[in-house]
């Protein structure tokens, strides 16, 4: 019995539709839509031949303990776990494999000695974002009430949680301002830190057609040349870790120059004077600091230009980990809100922030 199922991606935050062909429980082949909304009927080689691994034989299909943890604590393990340690069965020489009795067993006894012996917060647990919300529930409801540990955490710490701290404190909310198809609608992109024809091919693909055919000019800033950058009508390679000094350059030219949207200012935003005032203030933010570096000079003009486009159109900022994943993560997302909000780049179509 074959039977086509829908379903979402979930390699990356895109979120493309998918359809899979199913054969006796057994996945034959993933495609698109043709009227996909997100995908519009493509995908990218991971959500398109990235599901072999479902019915590999290479998967682990029972718990596997290794032979020097049983040895290390065999005399502490309580009698019943003794008893039952003739349950284990060779799988090679540094494991054995268990039943899931066993194992669940073994691995609450070893937690509860940790607890006992050095307090709850001597544990941590790290959920992942492919989980559901209901085991991630169970993950911190453990973590908190069983083991009594404050400690509990995940992986978007690092990837998701800098923009959602930046544009919850900025804007109020840590999501995408607009649809992908958006693209089609806005004069300027700028991409920063991401290198999106590698991470999220469904959407540089939107990017890609919107250059070609003339409806809006792309900048791609980031510390390395990447293949994006082929499309871009402007790009920069800038320092490493200077993601906020690049910001804050651009909103130093805005400023400088009166580009900034004020009847949108005045309407929707509060502090902008102490704001403008810190960064007329930097001499870190005034882009001409970058004829200092060697190598960085030609920047200076590059930047005031991006600054200049980006106040002047309809504009939108996408960015990635290569904004998020360092320890400026959430103060560059707050720059970059600063920078759709003070030139009134954000609350309408074509206009906005994606991450």
């Amino acid at each position: 019995m074959t039977s086509d199922i829908n379903s979402v991606c979930t390699y990356c935050g895109v979120g493309c539709d998918i359809t899979a062909v199913v054969q006796n429980n057994k996945i034959q082949k993933i495609y698109a839509q043709s009227d996909g909304y997100v995908s519009r009927g493509k995908l990218c080689i991971k959500g398109r031949y990235g599901f072999d691994f479902v019915h590999s034989p290479n998967r682990i299909r029972s718990p596997r303990i290794k032979k020097s943890f049983i040895q290390k604590n065999f005399e502490a393990m309580p009698r019943e776990l003794k008893a039952r340690s003739h349950t284990l069965k060779h799988f090679d020489e540094n494991w054995y494999e268990a039943s899931y009795e066993f194992a669940t067993s073994l691995v609450a006894w070893k937690l509860s000695e940790i607890k006992n012996s050095f307090g709850g917060d001597s544990f941590c647990a790290t959920g992942g974002a492919r989980t559901s919300c209901e085991s991630g529930y169970i993950l911190q409801k453990f973590t908190r009430t069983t083991m009594q540990s404050p400690h509990i955490d995940n992986c978007a710490r690092v990837c998701h949680s800098p923009s959602l701290k930046g544009m919850r404190t900025t804007i109020g909310e840590g999501a995408a301002t607009n649809p992908y198809d958006d693209i089609f609608k806005t004069e300027f992109m700028m991409v920063i830190g991401s290198n999106t024809t590698e991470a999220h091919p469904i959407v540089a693909n939107r990017m890609i057609e919107a250059v070609r055919d003339k409806t809006s000019e792309l900048a791609v800033v980031d510390a390395r040349d990447i293949q994006l950058s082929k499309f871009a009508t402007h790009k920069i390679v800038i320092p490493y870790e200077a993601n906020l000094l690049i910001l804050n350059m651009m909103a130093y030219v805005i400023l400088s120059e009166n580009l900034q949207n004020q009847e949108f200012i005045d309407a929707n935003c509060k502090n902008f004077e102490n704001y403008k005032n810190s960064i007329l203030e930097d001499e870190y933010s005034n882009p001409e600091f970058l004829r200092k570096i060697i190598g960085y000079e030609s920047l200076v003009d590059e930047i005031k230009e991006i600054a200049r486009l980006y106040a002047s159109k309809k504009s939108m900022i996408f960015w990635g980990l290569g904004i998020t994943e360092h320890i400026d993560g959430s103060k560059a997302v707050m720059a970059i809100t600063h920078l759709a909000m003070m030139t009134g780049n954000i609350g309408k179509s074509g206009a906005g922030l994606i991450s």
